[in-house]
């Protein structure tokens, strides 16, 4: 899965990416050469299938969230450190995943 944003707020587009098979959340920081440096963010998303950042609690720099499938986890990552430029993890909440959810529909064609 990957998601392009401007991370690092230098008005190129950086790309997030999501690898379910190693588990792994790493971004990928444009310099102004067009050639682009993996930072990663981490390596235990258990069955990271989806990212996405934003700058959720406004505060100047991306936020990144997270969705991991085999541990059931949304997490959440932050910059808490102003001379660290790579995001910590700070929240992370146990969920059940929609898709791991089974729906049972009934349709009666005589009502």
């Amino acid at each position: 899965m990957l998601f392009a944003t401007d991370a690092d707020g230098e008005g190129d587009v950086d790309v997030f990416s999501a690898s379910l098979f190693d588990d792994k959340i790493a971004v990928y920081l444009k310099d102004g050469s067009n050639n682009y440096t993996e930072n990663l963010i981490s390596t235990n998303a258990d069955g990271v299938i989806s990212v996405f950042a934003t700058d959720a609690d406004e505060d100047g720099d991306v936020d990144i969230f997270s969705a991991s499938v085999s541990d059931d986890k949304i997490a959440v990552y932050e910059i808490v450190n102003a001379d660290n430029d790579v995001p910590t993890l700070t929240k992370s909440y146990q969920i059940r995943l929609l898709w791991r959810i089974r729906f049972y529909i009934s349709i009666d064609k005589n009502s």
